[in-house]
């Protein structure tokens, strides 16, 4: 088993500027967008510039059981897959996504709420 490295110093540099974003999310693509710009700040902590990251390298998929889409350029990449597969990276990713998702589910019942008030 090789050496486990952590990078919960760079989530707790973010989350709370992340946190305060997603309650300011007003939609869904809201939603997307924090999560975007979280993750890039994080890759951006993490690996400097040692390679290249596209927005849609990492894919939110915002449903009941919020989970993240890792392109597989990024894991054929070696500073990427060290990384995802020996750290905390893929479970601080994860938390981020469970908060963003869980954003997206509440404003999405929200949007129903009000388009059913309306056509009362």
């Amino acid at each position: 088993m090789g050496t486990q490295i952590s990078f919960t110093r760079y989530e707790n540099d973010l989350i709370r500027e992340f946190r305060n974003r997603l309650n300011g999310a007003e939609s869904v693509e809201d939603v997307h967008q924090v999560f975007d710009l979280a993750i890039r700040e994080l890759f951006l902590r993490v690996f400097g510039d040692r390679f290249r990251w596209q927005p849609d390298d990492v894919s939110l998929n915002a449903d009941q059981q919020a989970s993240v889409q890792i392109h597989g350029r990024l894991l054929q990449t070696e500073a990427f897959a060290d990384a995802w597969h020996n750290s905390d990276l893929s479970s601080i990713v994860d938390r981020l996504a469970q908060s963003a998702g869980h954003r997206a589910v509440h404003l999405e019942k929200r949007r129903e709420k009000t388009a059913q008030k309306f056509r009362r």
